[in-house]
Formats: C-alpha cells, sequence, structure tokens
C-alpha cells in the first residue's frame, strides 16, 4: 500500500511526533526529510553511517524508527545494523 502525506492527514489517529532517524547519503535526504516531517515526525539526519550509529549507540532511546538508505557503487542497500539497534533487546 502505498500512501501520501495528505492521505494520511484525513487518519485522525495516525501518530505524531515519532522521532525518526533518517540516514541516506543520497541527494534525496532533504525531499524524505520534508515528507516526513509533514506528517508531523521528528526527523534527524545523517549522511554518514558511522555517525548515525554512534548516535544510536549513545541514546537508543531517542528513536521510534529508523530509515535507512545508502548508496555504495550505484546500489542500494539496507543498514540491518542500525535497524538492529533500534528493535532493542530480544
Amino acid at each position: 500500500m502505498v500512501s501520501t502525506a495528505n492521505d494520511l492527514s484525513a487518519w485522525k489517529d495516525f501518530p505524531k511526533g515519532l522521532r525518526v532517524l533518517l540516514l541516506d547519503d543520497t541527494n534525496s535526504v532533504a525531499d524524505i526529510k520534508s515528507k516526513l516531517e509533514s506528517t508531523d515526525y521528528i526527523v534527524y539526519t545523517f549522511r554518514d553511517e558511522n555517525e548515525a550509529l554512534s548516535e544510536v549507540s549513545s541514546r537508543p532511546e531517542s528513536f521510534h524508527v529508523a530509515i535507512v538508505e545508502t548508496d555504495v557503487g550505484g546500489l542500494i542497500r539496507s543498514g540491518g545494523l542500525t535497524l538492529g539497534l533500534l528493535e532493542g533487546p530480544p
């Protein structure tokens, strides 16, 4: 299912104020951040994977969600390690 910010604004119980870690070393970071903020998310952007991992490691309670997109030699890969840190203990 694909939803736009307009679709979500009509959803009266849509969660607001979620803290999102956005790791994106591509040129689309500003656009993604803007779209997330339009749904009342608090977005922290990182362009460097090590800096993002350091922030998550030192303050894991500071983020509800991680969105990770990195471009390595033209290939898009996900950051499983970052997501794993946000999941918390088993």
